[in-house]
């Protein structure tokens, strides 16, 4: 455990540590607040353009600010609005199990949880160290500090703005490295439960990297459950529609799968298959009481955006089967994130070999 009272002693270290930062570039939070706590770690935040704290991002939810570690690491601390509870034990605690998907390029891990004992104090708690003895609430997730260009979902919108729309080139680029990501998520037993546009970070070297694993959880095929979780927008009908139980879910990750489609279609198109909640909702019931009808029915393929004027496909067969298999409402025959990649990876052999034959 960290004193945390050993303020003085701990910021000379850290300075030591970390000789090339001006400490006067340093944020001086306000005495008695959860940052002033973790400064007093060892942590030092930096100092933003007016006088505050640093921030490199902020939503309804969130808040994250860029900081130094105890190393003298450029790092981001992100704040919930509502910190979560940390139970090594529960399946929810599931923010070091992205830490031990780190071996992905297309994953930012969870470096460290800063986690408050029921006593007040504060534990920095690390994949490396026993976690068995740890519980109570996590102030902060470390994550490495990334240089980037904003998030898919911003870049989306620009081009929309714009009335662009990625080339195929860069959806097979991009769609590829969220599959990765995910992929290696899912391989040491996680589901990401959020996966949205706004949640896919695009680095200067234009490459993705999936964030935000705050509604992760771990996957337990002995005691699969659905959950109302997720953003509307993209989440499948067994999650969307749990509360009338309306499917019997067999692999919890086919969930990121369909949200995943969803992703898949705004890149073709620059848009979602639908405007509203209320028009998700309906919507989804719709395409589900159709589906149990008419089992081959391919909804997607329907909506505005994806079809030339005389019908065909913007973007070839290969790639609007793979968005059909992806947001299959039977997440029993929906295919998983592995088999996506798996087959978009041949796609994406047999469009070099046509590019190059010109």
């Amino acid at each position: 455990m960290i004193n945390m009272a050993a303020t003085n002693e701990v910021t000379t270290i850290y300075a030591e540590a970390a000789p090339a930062v001006a400490l006067g570039n340093f944020y001086e939070p306000p005495v008695g607040s959860a940052q002033a706590n973790i400064q007093a770690l060892g942590y030092c935040f930096c100092l933003g353009e007016r006088g505050g704290p640093d921030y490199v991002g902020q939503t309804t939810k969130s808040k994250l600010l860029k900081a130094y570690d105890l190393e003298g690491r450029e790092c981001v601390l992100k704040f919930s609005a509502r910190g979560a509870a940390f139970d090594p034990k529960a399946k929810e605690s599931v923010g070091l199990w992205v830490a031990a998907a780190a071996g992905s390029n297309y994953i930012v891990p969870t470096e460290a949880l800063i986690v408050a004992s029921s006593e007040g104090s504060l534990e920095i708690v690390t994949k490396e160290r026993d976690r068995s003895t740890v519980q109570g609430r996590i102030v902060a997730t470390q994550l490495p500090y990334i240089e980037n260009v904003g998030t898919l979902g911003s870049i989306l919108q620009r081009a929309n703005k714009k009335s662009k729309t990625l080339t195929e080139k860069t959806i097979y680029r991009l769609a590829f490295q969220i599959l990765a990501g995910i992929a290696a998520f899912h391989e040491v037993g996680g589901v990401h439960r959020d996966l949205k546009p706004n949640n896919i970070l695009i680095t200067t070297e234009k490459n993705c990297k999936v964030i935000d694993f705050d509604l992760a959880m771990v996957f337990d095929s002995c005691n699969i459950r659905a959950e109302h979780t997720g953003s509307p927008s993209y989440m499948a009908p067994e999650a969307l529609l749990s509360e009338e139980g309306k499917w019997q879910i067999s692999d919890e990750r086919k969930i990121d799968s369909f949200s995943f489609g969803i992703i898949l279609y705004e890149m073709m198109t620059g848009r979602l298959p639908w405007k509203t909640k209320q028009d998700i909702f309906s919507l989804m019931n719709e395409y589900v009481e159709k589906f149990e009808t008419f089992p081959s029915s391919k909804w997607i393929l329907d909506c505005p955006g994806l079809c030339k004027d005389d019908g065909t496909s913007k973007y070839g067969e290969n790639l609007s089967n793979l968005l059909v298999a992806l947001t299959n409402p039977n997440p029993v025959s929906r295919i998983s994130i592995e088999e996506a990649k798996g087959f978009l990876q041949e796609m994406i052999v047999q469009f070099i070999v046509d590019e190059q034959k010109g």
